[in-house]
């Protein structure tokens, strides 16, 4: 494995993903996620978690019409009912 701690890799995730690290930095994180069976699944969490903003971001509806309804709905019935 290599020498990032855990700590060091999870702190620097979302610049990893980001692309944001050197490239010699960068390659030491992606090293220790492919190693780490401890923190591999926090990486494919994130990059999930990102892909779905970015199809948000871009206008892609992420849920079926009526959940949506469904969900806005709630929303609507919460925000009378603290006054909001």
């Amino acid at each position: 494995m290599s020498d990032v701690t855990c700590r060091e890799a999870l702190a620097r995730l979302y610049e990893y993903l980001d692309g944001e690290l050197p490239d010699a930095s960068a390659e030491e994180i992606r090293a220790h996620f492919e190693l780490c069976q401890c923190c591999y699944p926090h990486l494919r969490y994130a990059t999930a978690f990102q892909q779905m903003l970015a199809r948000v971001a871009s206008g892609q509806r992420c849920a079926p019409p009526e959940l949506r309804r469904k969900v806005a709905d709630l929303l609507r019935a919460e925000a009378s009912r603290s006054g909001g």
